[in-house]
């Protein structure tokens, strides 16, 4: 059984500490997720304040009952994560409830590894002498992501897994990035991926975003999805939906050649004819 997230209504409510949300398979089975922190960076040291702490439940849930009562740390799922807001709007997730945290239901302090477990943080930027369980990763994690987390913890493998196994295996004409946090490309996707500088941080990101999103937002030809980083890889990338996904490159393109981008960043572009453009 292949582990791939349903979509359900998207929200525009702002998270806040303590809400707790359900997400479903496409199989019918759904699972409890719930906010522990908001306004955290995406790596130590970023201005950015638009993530959120996120826990993920194995508690039994059939997306129609009460939440538990308790929703104890002993039934995480996985090591915390951390997510943009617009995970939690977009459509994934679906608010249910709000309430206090309880006893035994917020861990004491948290962990993240950079850079692949070089360095070790808590929630709240400050280095740690070294790890501890549950360990996290100290970047943005998207929907494939979340796939890989459940799929991990269940022992079943993603939907995407018949592309990794053929990556691993070196076959060519594969166009999608590596297996990792992100995942490949989806067919409505156009991304943008950046080499990251020594220290994990991206080069100038809002300088180079903003004019992009203003390009395909501004066309009417998709929107912005939002961005994140693969330790594994070193890489940003910045992600824009569409349901002409050529027409998102094209209104990409001319402000692309305007940037002054990092040597080694390249464009793919969904589809059934996934297209790379090195840039």
């Amino acid at each position: 059984m292949a582990v791939k997230l349903a979509k359900l209504s998207r929200s525009k409510r702002t998270p806040k500490s303590g809400d707790i949300y359900r997400l479903r398979l496409e199989d019918g089975r759904w699972f409890l997720g719930r906010v522990v922190l908001t306004g955290m960076p995406d790596s130590p040291g970023s201005e950015s304040n638009d993530h959120i702490l996120l826990y993920l439940f194995r508690t039994e849930y059939d997306g129609t009952a009460s939440v538990p009562e308790r929703l104890p740390v002993a039934e995480l799922l996985c090591a915390p994560v951390l997510v943009g807001e617009e995970m939690l709007e977009g459509g994934l997730f679906e608010h249910i409830e709000s309430r206090d945290f309880k006893h035994g239901e917020r861990l004491d302090r948290h962990c993240f590894a950079y850079l692949s477990g070089a360095t070790y943080y808590d929630e709240y930027g400050q280095e740690l002498s070294g790890p501890f369980e549950p360990v996290g990763a100290f970047s943005s994690t998207l929907d494939a992501g979340i796939e890989a987390r459940i799929a991990s913890a269940l022992g079943e493998p993603v939907w995407y897994q018949h592309l990794l196994d053929r990556m691993e295996k070196g076959e060519s004409g594969l166009l999608q990035r590596p297996s990792g946090v992100m995942g490949p490309v989806p067919e409505d996707s156009v991304v943008l991926f950046i080499p990251a500088s020594d220290d994990g941080e991206p080069r100038g990101l809002d300088e180079i975003e903003d004019p992009l999103i203003e390009a395909v937002e501004g066309n009417g030809v998709g929107e912005w999805e939002g961005h994140g980083y693969d330790a594994d890889l070193k890489e940003w990338d910045i992600r824009f939906i569409g349901r002409r996904p050529g027409k998102v490159r094209d209104a990409l393109l001319p402000a692309l050649r305007k940037l002054n981008l990092p040597r080694g960043s390249y464009l793919i572009v969904g589809g059934k004819r996934a297209q790379r453009i090195d840039l």
